[in-house]
């Protein structure tokens, strides 16, 4: 693993304003991102916790006073070294009196100044992350998770999460931005964005380093062998300890398969029972049996797929035979016992 550089924010609507921040944190051995309005800068900080960030307070949309109060209020974020600058001398002198910010600046603000206190931080990140400290990026849809395996995680001296996601389309970009060595994704199902197996097929083309572990509560055998299938290395339920999720995480980060012989022989099993069976079915008769489980008839899936009614019979005995079921309402039975909604869903499509 390679040694990693802090990481910090630039939130700055002023491009002259911003160029020197920029250089200043280059000179210092950051990597380093710039962020011209205040409400970006909210989604941004609900994928990251930067190691600095230096905070302009009259910000389009949402005011840095606001930001700067969401980054005290997050437990996750509330340690970072926040650099208030500001060209009212009465806000700075504001900001100064209520303590929130580790420095403020009436601009222009100097580059010298700014460098070293930023080349303070990078002699920190040298002592204090461990020579193959696991890097872990935690993508969950409920909060109380999120923090909760954030807090947890803090806690071990060889992992270290590094930042957060809270839907699929987030996980992706956080893992381009972070290059975790480890995506702990949870089975985030949202009508409207990517499904979890995409995003695991995702990061195993664009970002190979990072080994894919699923974390969910839904232990059931068709999750468990698309997740598997797609490229995730391991899959671990909500209910099981914190030592097996730690010693999980830590086989991921070496490039490890974590699965145990019973997950094994329920994947082979769901493979051969359902998903062979699956892999038969041409994507008309995916078409018809997606529209037959909502609970229309011939003429009407006939009219949506603007064919005739005697070829969706066809079609539909093509299904019943390959599914090894005798009846349309067997075929509804298969696919409900098999296969949870969501994967309904996207299997069909």
């Amino acid at each position: 693993m390679g040694e990693r550089k802090p990481f910090g924010l630039i939130i700055e609507d002023d491009d002259a304003a911003a160029i020197i921040f920029s250089e200043a944190l280059k000179a210092a051995g950051f990597d380093y991102e710039v962020i011209k309005s205040g409400d970006k800068s909210l989604w941004r900080l609900g994928l990251v916790a930067p190691d600095l960030v230096i905070l302009d307070i009259l910000l389009p949309h949402v005011s840095g006073i606001d930001i700067l109060g969401y980054i005290r209020s997050e437990d996750r974020l509330a340690e970072i070294m926040v650099i208030v600058v500001t060209a009212d001398r009465d806000i700075a002198d504001e900001i100064s009196e209520q303590g929130n910010a580790d420095y403020v600046f009436v601009k222009p603000v100097s580059f010298v100044r700014l460098r070293d206190i930023a080349s303070g931080i990078t002699a920190m990140e040298q002592v204090s992350e461990p020579a193959g400290c696991i890097r872990v990026l935690i993508a969950e849809d409920q909060a109380i998770v999120r923090e909760g395996l954030c807090a947890v995680i803090d806690r071990v001296d060889d992992i270290m999460v590094v930042g957060t996601a809270c839907d699929n389309v987030e996980a992706q970009a956080a893992t381009t931005k972070l290059c975790p060595d480890v995506l702990l994704l949870g089975l985030i199902t949202l009508s409207d964005g990517p499904h979890p197996r995409d995003t695991v097929a995702w990061v195993r083309e664009h970002c190979p380093e990072t080994s894919v572990l699923i974390f969910t509560a839904h232990d059931d055998d068709a999750h468990l062998s698309e997740m598997a299938y797609a490229g995730a290395v391991g899959y671990i339920a909500k209910t099981d300890n914190l030592h097996v999720l730690f010693e999980m995480i830590r086989a991921a980060a070496r490039k490890r398969t974590v699965y145990s012989g019973e997950q094994l022989m329920r994947m082979q099993r769901w493979r051969v029972n359902v998903g062979s069976r699956l892999e038969q079915l041409t994507q008309r008769e995916k078409d018809v049996l997606r529209l037959l489980m909502r609970g229309m008839g011939n003429a009407a899936i006939a009219d949506i797929l603007s064919i005739e009614a005697v070829t969706v019979a066809y079609h539909l005995s093509n299904v019943m035979a390959k599914l090894g079921v005798s009846s349309r309402a067997e075929a509804m039975a298969w696919l409900r016992d098999n296969l949870p909604y969501d994967l309904r869903s996207y299997l069909l499509r």
